[in-house]
């Protein structure tokens, strides 16, 4: 009767011990929590062009870039968005001027963007200095990137899913291509790159009719995978925060493009605990004329989660209060 007992025990603890594999479906959360809303805040002078990811959050300060005119305008804001600095930047062709960003990033007091229209990379320090610019070739038109000390990591749509450049030697010290040509028909794929680990660097993954997030090492492999879904899904932005994993809960692609009659939408961000590999949450809030396709989280504090959105009626922040502060356990 003991030896059976002790099996017991040791099947009971082996079980305990093994990991819980990647979350595949969104269907079963532990529990919802109804987002609290702060201030709702209207944008000016947006860029027409991927508008979201020139918003962020750096050393306490909100950024946003905006366009009026000929000059790209990169304002910082206090945590009530009053206007604290602005840096002022030439839209054109020449060294340091761009002409449509796909990202703005500040990294160790340097400002990056990426220039979607003429394939380069673009270095600035935090007064707007231009300190350097790089160039990448028409088949890498990047979707996504990182900046990491002396490297930018990068995901494109035509050709590589991961590369790594080397801003000290100006070239790809590393990358994956993608196994299949691109094709307008999928509409997007790449890697969106969320945050850089001790091990690793997170990415949100949209690739061949699935959805991953994983941790990937510097050769592009897939070294632990916290969601794999099934499906021809996209989402537009993810974040990582305390452990947790923020994310808009997918849509079909052709449920989701070309389509903008959403009128009181009703959003979801999942929330996954990257410690068990669990989907804890689910993040909810109702609002009126809601444009699903353009709403994406862009930076969360210790107070608050702040989402973008585009409607027919303008540009807006949603600044809702952060449910998971730091001293909260999961």
């Amino acid at each position: 009767m003991r030896k059976v007992l002790l099996f017991v025990i040791t099947i009971f603890l082996f079980w305990g011990c093994v990991k819980k594999g990647a979350i595949e479906n969104l269907d079963n959360p532990k529990e919802s929590v109804k987002l609290e809303l702060i201030s709702k805040i209207e944008l000016q002078d947006m860029p027409s062009d991927n508008p979201m990811f020139g918003i962020g959050e750096y050393n306490g300060k909100r950024y946003i870039l905006h366009r009026k005119g000929k000059k790209f305008l990169l304002k910082f804001y206090d945590s009530e968005f009053r206007e604290i600095s602005k840096i002022v930047f030439s839209r054109g062709k020449g060294p340091g001027e761009f002409m449509h960003q796909m990202g703005v990033k500040i990294v160790n007091e340097k400002i990056y963007v990426y220039d979607i229209t003429l394939r380069k990379f673009l270095i600035y320090d935090m007064k707007g200095n231009f300190i350097d610019e790089f160039f990448l070739t028409k088949n890498d038109m990047p979707i996504s990137f990182l900046p990491y000390k002396n490297k930018i990591y990068f995901s494109s749509i035509m050709k590589y899913l991961f590369a790594i450049y080397d801003m000290d030697k100006s070239k790809i010290i590393a990358f994956k291509e993608y196994k299949t040509a691109f094709s307008p028909k999928k509409q997007f794929r790449g890697i969106l790159f969320i945050k850089k680990e001790k091990d690793g660097v997170l990415g949100m993954k949209m690739v061949e009719k699935n959805l991953r997030i994983s941790l990937f090492d510097d050769d592009g492999n897939e070294i632990k995978k916290f969601v794999d879904l099934k499906g021809d899904y996209i989402s537009i932005n993810a974040l990582a925060y305390n452990g947790f994993l923020f994310f808009n809960e997918p849509t079909k692609i052709k449920k989701t493009v070309g389509s903008n009659k959403k009128p009181n939408a009703h959003l979801k961000t999942a929330v996954i605990n990257m410690k068990n590999y669990e989907h804890r949450y689910n993040l909810v809030f109702n609002e009126k004329d809601v444009r699903y396709w353009f709403i994406t989280p862009v930076f969360i504090t210790d107070e608050v989660l702040c989402y973008y959105n585009i409607t027919d009626k303008g540009h807006f922040l949603y600044i809702f209060k952060n449910p998971f502060k730091k001293n909260k356990n999961g």
